[in-house]
């Protein structure tokens, strides 16, 4: 079964757990075996010296279960 992008941001907007979501993660392009996010950089994720939180790059390279 091929997905799109559309239906892909679907996905998460669905399954997604609520801090999940909060990251704003946005899937750009999707192809077979290979998807690009976007993950905004904000306040609330950069820490001391304008460091992007580590937390939140791992949830962006993470490949979700459900997106095999």
């Amino acid at each position: 079964m091929a997905i799109d992008a559309a239906g892909l941001q679907a996905t998460l907007e669905k399954l997604a757990a609520e801090y999940t979501k909060r990251l704003g993660l946005r899937v750009e392009t999707a192809a077979p075996g290979e998807v690009t996010l976007t993950l905004p950089v904000t306040p609330e994720l950069v820490h001391g010296g304008g460091v992007l939180c580590g937390q939140a790059i791992l949830a962006r390279r993470i490949r979700p279960c459900c997106w095999r």
